[in-house]
């Protein structure tokens, strides 16, 4: 027998139990037990703390009258079981002449009971034509053991019958005991009443389940006490593996855990049991019942237990209570008792709540925190732009100073030269005015009567001194200096010299326009190109998605979610090229119809009503097939499209329109302009968003088209 029984797969197994308690002829003595032990064993096998059968996969037969309805009942049940087939039989069972078992039915002739009853080779027949694993035939009934016999009889242990995994117990090898026939309103047949007693006290130490082989020697000594026929059984194969029931008596990891920490306290500090039912606010039996494991302590008693033992100063393992409370919580999700999975839930719902309660804490704060960097990434922006601003305008005004720094070192220069010529005709009349004086002095001396010296005596007198010079020199006083006809410059020689012209400022109100309509025409094209994007984007990101469901899958990671949808209706579509297949299918999860097209060969495969599979992205159905047969749904959004080539377009002709505006000698390009480049751009990219292109193909073709498309309108625009 295995350490590990596995439980049954019920949702392919089967018990079927007879039971044959009223019988029409007097041959045969009422057996009342036999409908109470069918009771007993029903309850038993769908008790969810035991053997935790369906009741669904139970079939009761009380009092069967009619082979011929009996047998074919077997048969299908049998030919429909996969996992585990159950045949208890109570009821009186006698030897035909040839030595076989023939279990009895309600209109059973004692004196013929192969004609009415069911011979126990045909059992053996049923077994042999079902495909399940294991099969198990217990029989409550005398002369029981004959099937064993039978079952032996041959070379191989299941009795030349070839059944695999096969396990048989029966009731005794003659005459089966039952109480007296004034004692059977309530009681069971020995044999069952047994069984299901120990089934129900379980076996201490045991594992958490049993099989049949490992209740069998506990059932023989039983029997052996109460000095009741001994059982007998035989089994081949697999059929030690079935788990028939589990241990009653097991006691979880939990239930050893916390009694081997109450053992602790009370060796350390003599934690009595009163006590500690007292500090954690329990009952006495209550607290027994959790530490015994006969009931799952909740979560509150297992805090108060751990703080009352810190508390007395009882020294505990490291992280006991958080081994305590996993240990728990096993309990209650692996219990059989649905009120114990619905504490489960409830706690692990508390639990996600929790977390829940607390990521969405983390995200508000993280999104507080995005929100504050935002706010403080838009007032640096707007710092630097107005920054930006004021370097711009220092820099015109720097370059406005420069221009006028350049214009008046020019006209400077050009005044230095006039400047020296002035200096040297200042010095000439200085000389000038020098000899007048002379000339003066010496014609007052003469007055007094000094003689004039002659011509030759003086050279200074032989100057000649022309009319303007000698009239200024002989008028009286300052006043005369004053009123005198100024002396005209001497012009140097020569053609007069250029000056520098002045270059015109460019308008300050036409740069900002320029600037502002190229920043909107840029800002709306670069609008375009990000709904370009996202589109381009949204359509194949279901590409690579993993499937939904698959292993390793994060929470909250996007994934491809496989669905079933009915073919409502098939129909094409003729067009000049070719001809348009479609299908319209009802979802599962979505109201109405939706048409998808499909291929040649898809569609002259599926019919009204064929379930298709569907690939559904973000809600959207991305993919249709149906036996080999696979059809894309594309995402495409023509109106999209649309609006992507309006906003290029126009955005285009705008900013072409800043560039060029003081040099604009085609306006006629700009109105042309949107029209053209949209349609490129709408061709364009509705191309590569059908075509499902990878945007990092597709981003780089499209922003160098619309470089060569805007360079052409700009070209255009200036010719």
């Amino acid at each position: 027998m295995t350490d590990r029984p596995e439980p049954p797969d019920f949702a392919n197994s089967r018990a079927i139990l007879i039971g044959t308690g009223t019988y029409q002829r007097s041959g045969f003595q009422p057996l009342p037990a036999a409908l109470n032990s069918l009771t007993a064993v029903r309850q038993v096998l769908t008790d969810p703390r035991l053997c935790g059968w369906p009741p669904d996969r139970i079939t009761a037969i009380p009092d069967p009258s009619d082979i011929r309805e009996l047998l074919p009942q077997l048969r299908e049940l049998a030919r429909a079981t996969r996992g585990v087939l159950l045949l208890y039989y109570v009821g009186h069972g006698v030897i035909l002449p040839r030595g076989q078992l023939c279990l009895t039915l309600t209109d059973t002739n004692p004196d013929h009971p192969d004609a009415g009853g069911l011979v126990y080779d045909r059992v053996r027949e049923v077994f042999l034509d079902s495909p399940a694993k294991v099969k198990v035939v217990v029989l409550d009934c005398c002369y029981s053991g004959r099937a064993i016999e039978a079952l032996a009889a041959g070379a191989d242990p299941a009795g030349a019958a070839h059944i695999r995994g096969a396990y048989i117990l029966v009731a005794s090898d003659r005459a089966a005991h039952v109480v007296p026939l004034s004692e059977q309103a309530e009681a069971t047949t020995s044999f069952t009443g047994t069984l299901l007693e120990l089934i129900r006290e379980g076996m201490p130490g045991g594992p958490v389940w049993l099989t049949l082989g490992a209740l069998y020697p506990h059932l023989q000594d039983r029997l052996r006490e109460r000095a009741l026929p001994p059982p007998n059984q035989l089994g081949t194969d697999s059929a030690n593996l079935f788990a028939f029931t589990r241990n009653a008596a097991h006691r979880s990891p939990f239930a050893t855990a916390l009694a081997a920490a109450f053992i602790r306290g009370r060796s350390h500090c003599d934690v009595s049991l009163e006590r500690l039912a007292q500090e954690s606010g329990r009952s006495p039996e209550e607290v027994s019942s959790y530490l015994s494991g006969a009931a799952i302590a909740p979560r509150d008693f297992v805090d108060a237990f751990v703080a009352a033992l810190e508390r007395h100063g009882v020294p505990l393992p490291p992280g006991l209570l958080g081994k305590l409370h996993e240990l728990r919580l096993t309990e209650l999700r692996d219990s059989p008792l649905p009120a114990v999975q619905v504490v489960y839930l409830q706690e692990v719902t508390e639990q996600l709540r929790e977390a829940v309660t607390v990521l969405t804490r983390e995200r508000d704060e993280e999104r507080r925190g995005r929100l504050a960097d935002r706010a403080l990434a838009a007032r640096l922006a707007a710092r630097l732009t107005a920054e930006e601003e004021r370097i711009r305008r220092l820099q015109e005004s720097s370059e406005e100073k420069d221009r006028r720094l350049a214009a008046a070192v020019a006209f400077a220069h050009a005044r230095e030269s006039d400047l020296t010529e002035i200096r040297r005709e200042a010095e000439s009349l200085g000389r000038e005015l020098g000899v007048l004086r002379l000339q003066v002095q010496r014609l007052m001396d003469q007055a007094d009567g000094e003689p004039l010296p002659p011509p030759d005596a003086d050279p200074v007198m032989a100057v000649a001194v022309p009319p303007p010079v000698l009239a200024l020199a002989t008028a009286p006083g300052p006043e005369a200096e004053r009123t005198a006809v100024p002396v005209a410059r001497a012009q140097p020689a020569g053609p007069p010299r250029p000056r520098p012209s002045r270059r015109a400022p460019v308008p300050l109100g036409r740069v900002l326009a320029q600037g502002l309509l190229l920043l909107i025409g840029l800002s709306v094209v670069g609008a375009g190109f990000d709904r370009f994007l996202d589109e381009s984007v949204r359509v194949t990101a279901h590409q690579g998605a993993p499937a939904c469901g698959r292993p390793g899958i994060a929470a909250g990671v996007d994934c491809l979610r496989p669905e079933t949808g009915r073919v409502t209706a098939k129909f094409s579509e003729d067009g000049e090229a070719s001809t348009a297949y479609k299908i319209s299918v009802l979802r599962d999860t979505a109201s109405g119809t939706e048409t998808y097209t499909v291929g040649k060969r898809f569609y002259d495969d599926v019919d009204s009503g064929t379930e298709v599979d569907l690939k559904v992205w973000l809600g959207h159905v991305v993919e249709t097939s149906y036996h080999g047969h696979r059809a894309d749904v594309p995402l495409y959004d023509r109106w999209e499209m649309v609006l992507v080539a309006l906003l290029i377009g126009v955005g285009t002709s705008v900013a072409v329109l800043g560039g060029v505006l003081a040099r604009l000698n085609n306006p006629g390009v700009l109105w042309g302009a949107p029209v053209a480049i949209g349609f490129t751009s709408w061709m364009g990219s509705s191309i590569f968003v059908q075509a499902e292109f990878s945007p990092w193909v597709t981003m780089p073709v499209g922003v160098f088209c619309w470089l060569l498309a805007s360079a052409a309108t700009w070209g255009f625009a200036t010719v």
